[in-house]
């Protein structure tokens, strides 16, 4: 039986679903080539990812650029280009 789904409209920045979907493939979520960012939404929506404000990363010494930046996430983007 295939799996319930919903189609669910969200306002965003222009480069939020390029960030998003290379995230989601980043993680393991992927469809094709591509990441599967409504796999992603639904493993933060059980509690299967836990989400940690920049700002609390900052107050015990973590590098917020290192977590912002590892694996390409941001990579393609076009804030990003060269």
């Amino acid at each position: 039986m295939p799996k319930e789904t919903i189609k669910l409209s969200v306002r965003v920045s222009p480069n939020t679903p390029i960030i998003l979907n290379n995230l989601a493939r980043v993680l393991g979520f992927e469809y094709g080539s591509s990441g599967a960012t409504g796999e992603l939404m639904d493993a933060i929506a059980q509690g299967k990812f836990l989400l940690i404000p920049c700002s609390n990363l900052e107050k015990v010494g973590a590098s917020v650029d290192y977590f912002r930046y590892s694996n390409n996430v941001r990579e393609n983007t076009p804030d990003n280009e060269p």
